[in-house]
């Protein structure tokens, strides 16, 4: 999967474990993902959550912060395989939200092209 941010801020990714769902306590596991401010496409392991999930048997949160702050909480089944999540401010309230899009399909013509930057014509 890949992480666009949108935003001004860096955002962090991180892996939470909830022990007590009353009291919404847990701790943090292993994985932290960081999306610096106006990046396009970082690479994300969506399947890191979910090993990570099925190791720990516990109901699995993932934050996305901002400092010592807490903008969002999503969840393992939202890092689906084949989709792209895009980290943007709504207009309406100023919250950060996130955005999951199936990728395109990408022939190789469209691969190579990419990876060798070509400008069209008249560049």
């Amino acid at each position: 999967m890949k992480a666009s941010n949108e935003t001004t801020m860096d955002l962090i990714l991180r892996d939470f474990y909830v022990v007590d769902p009353v009291r919404n306590s847990g701790y943090y596991g292993v994985i932290k993902y960081t999306v610096e401010p106006r990046r396009r496409g970082k690479y994300i392991r969506s399947s890191s959550f979910a090993e990570k999930f099925m190791e720990q048997k516990k109901a699995q949160q993932i934050h996305v912060i901002n400092g010592d702050k807490i903008l969002l909480v999503l969840h393992q089944e939202d890092f689906e395989i084949d989709k792209d999540v895009f980290f943007e401010i709504a207009a309406d309230d100023g919250l950060l939200v996130a955005r999951f899009v199936e990728r395109a399909e990408s022939t190789v013509a469209q691969r190579i092209w990419g990876m060798f930057g070509f400008r069209g014509a008249g560049s």
